[in-house]
């Protein structure tokens, strides 16, 4: 399911939660090694990194517009408040930099 910026998912404790796809562009003038893409759920605001997910795809780090998914678990979804990052780490030689990250917030109801 697509949502657009001000659309609202209801979600119910229980719920399956998956992440299958994000949409990055790599600038031309960008020489990367590799490119790592990891969702962590952060349940009730409390900054864990138990919960990821990771993906085992080698991803193109050519410059273009790509999509990164293949995630291969999934969430299930408690009551409360929390929230999904989305950070896109770039290797820049034997540099690491996060170069992007995206977040959103789940109201989840029982």
């Amino acid at each position: 399911m697509k949502t657009g910026s001000r659309d609202r998912l209801f979600l119910k404790s229980g719920d399956t939660l998956r992440l299958s796809k994000v949409y990055y562009c790599i600038p031309s003038q960008t020489l990367l090694n590799k490119i790592e893409v990891r969702g962590y759920l952060f349940k009730h605001g409390v900054e864990s990194y138990k919960n990821g997910l990771f993906t085992p795809s080698n991803f193109p780090i050519y410059a273009a517009c790509h999509n990164i998914g293949n995630f291969q678990k999934t969430w299930k979804i408690e009551p409360g408040q929390h929230q999904v990052s989305i950070p896109i780490i770039k290797y820049v030689g034997s540099y690491r930099i996060v170069d992007s990250s995206f977040y959103f917030n789940l109201d989840v109801g029982q």
